[in-house]
């Protein structure tokens, strides 16, 4: 395929796309037809099999079958080239819709296996300007239009805007913002060895989110998907992945205290700082992972964990029983589902974010004063603090 011919017609048509592609009754015949038409002009297109794929979607949707996805989502399920193509969308992205990405599919640890998950952790090496803003990390399979997460369904994530983020930020966080003897395993830790890390934290994490607990994910997607339970879950997730590889010593040898200090290091620092927006007046809005970050430095903090020595950020020898217990205690109340009714239990676990965040009820605007001041810290030493 003519690359360079072929990806500005992808993001002309694209653009077009953006008007209607989130409609969750899908696309219109017309909408259909006209897409086909267009897609089929561009040069070398039928040559993708992904784009296949696609064509035979829109087909049947333009002979009056219904709009569905199927054939696009198989092809995602089980890819047999280096590119992909889709109708996109997700509401906590900008605006996507016909979205295209070239792809490198990483090397996972054969030791990663025993955590069965079904990531596929990809490096993009070219795409449509829906996958370029750093905050668009990953595709899951609710973002094809008109689909929802199956059991199985492959989950790509993006490892090179994960590692970019860590090396340009994270790196500088634990530099200039934490004590020396804090996270001393990551320490000047290169872009190569991020990259590494980066696979086996998402892996980690969709296996903690899918296969662990009693609320797992995608069945209690519904549950979670509050800003507020939706910080909680990650946060569950990070501790008990880091703990996970901690306590799998044997297999992950010296790979360990690296791994559990990168994964703290992406829960509690980076977050809280980059996933922050401000409205006109001002007012914070933190994202749901920024949330987990503020509820895991409070939690942390309150059970002594952690204290601020010089304005920095300092970890003390009680941090890992303290990740255990403050991991039983998110457990012990999603364990409650087995004999209380959905609506209880969610209560229970708002009532754990709401102590836990320190504020009487639902979170709106929210500004934690020492993430401000870590913010304001990076500013003054010219450090890039992309906000979502």
């Amino acid at each position: 395929m003519n690359h360079d011919a072929t990806l500005p017609r992808l993001n002309a048509i694209r653009q077009q796309t953006l008007g209607w592609v989130g409609n969750p009754q899908g696309l219109s015949l017309r909408a259909a037809r006209s897409l086909m038409d267009q897609l089929l002009a561009v040069p070398d297109f039928f040559d993708m099999e992904c784009a296949r794929s696609l064509l035979r979607d829109l087909q049947r949707c333009a002979t009056g079958d219904g709009f569905s996805l199927r054939d696009t989502r198989r092809y995602f399920n089980n890819p047999r080239s280096d590119t992909l193509i889709s109708l996109l969308s997700a509401p906590y992205a900008k605006p996507m819709g016909l979205e295209y990405l070239k792809f490198e599919l990483l090397p996972v640890d054969p030791a990663l296996r025993k955590y069965a998950t079904n990531v596929m952790p990809i490096v993009v090496r070219e795409s449509t300007e829906g996958l370029i803003p750093v905050h668009t990390v990953a595709i899951f399979p609710e973002n094809h239009v008109g689909a929802v997460q199956e059991p199985g369904d492959k989950i790509y994530y993006l490892i090179n805007k994960f590692a970019s983020r860590h090396h340009k930020l994270t790196q500088r966080i634990v530099e200039h913002l934490t004590t020396d003897d804090s996270f001393q395993h990551i320490r000047e830790a290169g872009y190569p060895a991020i990259e590494r890390a980066t696979v086996y934290w998402v892996w980690m994490h969709e296996y903690h989110h899918q296969r662990v607990g009693d609320l797992p994910i995608p069945a209690f997607l519904k549950l979670k998907s509050s800003r507020s339970l939706a910080g909680l879950e990650e946060l569950r997730v990070d501790v008990a992945s880091a703990l996970a590889l901690l306590d799998d010593k044997d297999v992950f040898q010296a790979s360990t205290a690296f791994l559990f200090e990168f994964i703290l290091a992406e829960r509690l620092l980076r977050y809280g700082v980059d996933g922050v927006s401000f409205d006109a007046e001002g007012q914070a809005w933190p994202s749901y992972d920024a949330l987990s970050s503020y509820m895991f430095f409070n939690l942390l903090k309150r059970r002594g964990a952690l204290e601020i020595v010089d304005g920095k950020i300092h970890l003390n020898a009680s941090l890992v029983p303290t990740l255990r217990a403050i991991l039983r205690d998110i457990l012990d109340i999603e364990s409650r589902i087995k004999h209380e009714p959905v609506e209880q239990v969610k209560a229970a676990l708002l009532d754990f974010v709401h102590e836990a965040l320190e504020v009487p009820g639902p979170v709106q605007h929210y500004a934690h004063r020492h993430y401000d001041h870590m913010r304001v810290a990076l500013t003054r030493l010219k450090v890039a603090v992309a906000m979502a």
